[in-house]
């Protein structure tokens, strides 16, 4: 008998697009490393490549992207799906948008403390932890807070957790800043014990004027998170981030993008498609970042957003903003999509990593709002989505936006409209 052949091992997105990286910029490694720790340190991977040959690679990767999706459909008999891709997408130029800066970007860096070591975790070794002197990711002045952060930390006695054997109380230093001025200090612990420790050090940074909003936050499960239930918290609840003249307050668990010049390019392209006076609808709308700023532009925005602390910030965003044509919902978008069929002129959405899931697109597609737009941190899920309404819906434009220089990750917007 002869033995059975064993079935290859299908690679992860995560996987594909990390060799795709490693063969297509193999011959592009000739730029000086900006941070001492690359090459150890897994916060960066393409510092020693030139800037520009790190964006053309990544609009290359869409359309491998875009290869191994269609692949995927046939091999699951889903050739369909697959045509209508390849036809939707044949005659489309795949367009990009660079970071201003390509470092010194960050919104917000999450810096683990754990192994009595501060900083990220080394490159493909997540039980590992490259100390951190430098990090030209978040700048100097948000490195500086964190920096001392620990410092004061350490000599309060505060102990790292060990993420391994779940032992040890400080998880994680969260630096959050704004472009218009101030930074937030989150300091995340396994439990409640150490709060005199923790209080104190937030409360003498924000004294000495080092931070502007400084938060204790609670994780006490065994996940890796780098947020928690807000127990305690100094100075302002938020900061304040400015897109495109909107102003956007940011609370310590609150989502944003993580590089705000990039982010208003991409709301000004999905503003610029907004028809006049429209209706429209914005799921997955987090603090209102998407939904105020379409608003001048449309007749009514409605904003559904799951997370009720999310809302809760939108609607301060709105009052802030004297907006008045944005409603909001504390809702899943799947579930209000499927008990609410009024069609909009514009439906946009912004999922999370998974994409829309379960039943959305084909409720989307049933739905047949006149124009979509769909901004993705996934390609990968992007493109399986769109698989499922280019029957129905034509693509007007994609555009890759490079909101994480130095890494393999992007955005992807893509702007659509109904043709039946």
């Amino acid at each position: 008998m002869q033995p059975r052949a064993k079935k290859k091992k299908k690679l992860s997105d995560k996987r594909l697009l990390r060799d795709f990286f490693t063969t297509e910029l193999a011959e592009s490694r000739t730029a000086a490393p900006a941070c001492r720790h690359f090459g150890d340190c897994g916060g960066c991977e393409f510092q020693d490549v030139p800037y520009e040959r790190q964006v053309e690679a990544k609009v290359r990767a869409f359309g491998f992207i875009a290869e191994t999706v269609m692949n995927g459909f046939r091999e699951k008999e889903e050739s369909a799906k697959a045509d209508l891709l390849q036809r939707g997408l044949a005659d489309v130029i795949i367009e990009s948008e660079q970071s201003p800066v390509p470092l010194g970007y960050r919104q917000r860096m999450d810096y683990v403390f754990a192994f009595e070591k501060a900083g990220l975790r080394r490159v493909n070794r997540h039980k590992q932890v490259v100390d951190l002197e430098e990090c030209p990711l978040l700048g100097t002045e948000g490195f500086a807070v964190f920096q001392e952060a620990r410092r004061r930390a350490e000599a309060a006695g505060l102990e790292s957790y060990d993420y391994m054997r779940h032992t040890g109380e400080l998880r994680y230093f969260v630096v959050r800043r704004s472009r218009t001025g101030g930074i937030l200090l989150s300091l995340v612990t396994k439990t409640e014990t150490p709060r005199e420790a923790v209080m104190a050090i937030l409360q003498s940074m924000h004294d000495e004027g080092r931070i502007v909003s400084g938060h204790w936050l609670l994780a006490p499960g065994l996940g890796d998170v780098s947020f928690g239930e807000r127990l305690d918290g100094v100075g302002d609840d938020s900061i304040v981030e400015e897109l495109n003249g909107i102003r956007l307050r940011i609370g310590p668990n609150t989502f944003f993008q993580s590089n705000p010049a990039v982010a208003e390019k991409a709301y000004a392209a999905i503003q610029a498609f907004v028809p006049p006076g429209a209706e429209v609808l914005d799921l997955y709308s987090g603090v209102g970042s998407i939904a105020l700023s379409v608003a001048s532009g449309a007749g009514r925005v409605t904003a559904v957003e799951n997370v009720p602390a999310n809302v809760a910030l939108a609607e301060v965003n709105i009052r802030d903003n004297d907006i008045h044509n944005v409603r909001l919902l504390v809702d899943d978008s799947a579930k209000y999509l499927r008990e609410h069929p009024e069609r909009p002129d514009l439906l946009v959405v912004n999922p999370p990593r998974p994409g829309v899931e379960g039943d959305g697109m084909a409720t989307i597609a049933a739905l047949g709002p006149a124009r979509l737009a769909y901004l993705s941190c996934n390609p990968f899920t992007l493109l399986r989505n769109l698989a499922e309404i280019l029957d129905t819906y034509r693509i007007v434009s994609i555009r890759v936006y490079d909101m994480f220089p130095a890494t393999r990750h992007f955005e992807t917007l893509a702007l659509l409209e109904r043709t039946a």
